[in-house]
Formats: C-alpha cells, sequence, structure tokens
C-alpha cells in the first residue's frame, strides 16, 4: 500500500478528488475543474523538485483549475495570477512555501543554479 503524500508547507493537497498540489495560500473560489484537470493529467507535480520549482508546479496546477474563474475575471484570483505573471521572484518570495524555509533551504536556494536569483533580495 502506498503511504498517503503529504505536500511541503505552504503548498496543499486541492481536495480529495483530485490530489493536485495547489498553493496553501492561493484564492479558492467555488467553481473549480479540477476533475477534469487530474483526469486528463493536465497538471503534475514532482516531490524531488526544489521548492521554487514545486511552487511553480503548484501556481501552475491552480490555474488550471480555476480557469473558469480567471476567465470570468474573479476579482481575488486575478490579483493571485497577476502578482503571479508581473514578478515570479516577488510571488515566490510572498508565498507560504518561502516564510517556511529553514535558514539552511534559504542558502541552499541560492546556491542553486536554476533558482538561485529567485532568494535574493
Amino acid at each position: 500500500m502506498n503511504k498517503p503524500f503529504t505536500p511541503p508547507t505552504g503548498l496543499i493537497i486541492h481536495c480529495n478528488k483530485c490530489n493536485l498540489v495547489v498553493p496553501s495560500d492561493a484564492p479558492q473560489p467555488p467553481e473549480s475543474g479540477c476533475e477534469f484537470v487530474a483526469l486528463h493529467r493536465l497538471s503534475w507535480f514532482n516531490p524531488n523538485e526544489t521548492p521554487a520549482g514545486q511552487h511553480v508546479m503548484a501556481v501552475a496546477a491552480w490555474e488550471k483549475i480555476y480557469d473558469t474563474a480567471l476567465k470570468a475575471a474573479e476579482s481575488t484570483s486575478k490579483v493571485y495570477l497577476n502578482a503571479y505573471r508581473a514578478s515570479r521572484k516577488a510571488h515566490y518570495q510572498n508565498s507560504a512555501v518561502y516564510k517556511t524555509l529553514t535558514p539552511e533551504q534559504l542558502q541552499d536556494g541560492a546556491r542553486h543554479k536554476r533558482d538561485g536569483a529567485l532568494y535574493t533580495k
């Protein structure tokens, strides 16, 4: 039997129907397309990815799940997505994921070849 997956701090499982990982601090409008996203495997999550990479995957899943709300210009969702699109770095540094990183994780992140720039002020 597989052990249940627990996402890293700052990320959550959207619901038991889809098991998709989304940011814990992202808006969750009432209308969701999570079952469609999960059924058609339009999103994935790699638990071996860096925290910054996991955050990107979670935001991408969130965007697909709430596509209808975003197209209807639901205000809190649009603000969240626009903040991400305006500056991935600022969005990540303000995220629940980043805020829970240990000093060692922050140092490792700053040294990472791909993600290092996301950790500098």
